[in-house]
């Protein structure tokens, strides 16, 4: 014969008063959370600028798929997003520079060691 077990009662829910006052305060806090997610750097603001003329190194689309100006040889590029920007064709983004060499100038740029 196996042993038996005493029955077992669910678990009752008392709410409390302290229970009760800190629903508010935690969904508050939630609600600050998010809407300073939504407004921080995370995601870029978006605005609809004028189709630049004259890119040196021709054009390409930022976050936003607006057509900006592309980065240049030793020009500053990348960051989150790209908000730095992008380099032009012939060119990559290494350590926040643009190294190559521009298929429109023929202007290169040497790629240094990056800093760790």
């Amino acid at each position: 014969m196996s042993p038996t077990r005493p029955p077992t009662r669910p678990p009752t829910w008392s709410l409390t008063l302290p229970r009760l006052a800190a629903a508010p305060v935690l969904f508050a806090v939630l609600v600050v959370l998010v809407l300073q997610a939504q407004s921080s750097d995370a995601n870029p603001p978006c605005r609809l600028p004028r189709v630049p003329d004259g890119c040196t190194y021709g054009r390409t689309r930022d976050f936003c798929s607006n057509v900006v100006c592309a980065k240049g040889p030793g020009e500053k590029c990348g960051g989150p997003y790209n908000v730095e920007g992008r380099c032009g064709e012939g060119m990559q983004c290494l350590c926040g520079k643009c190294t190559g060499c521009s298929v429109v100038t023929l202007q290169c740029h040497a790629r240094s060691s990056c800093p760790l």
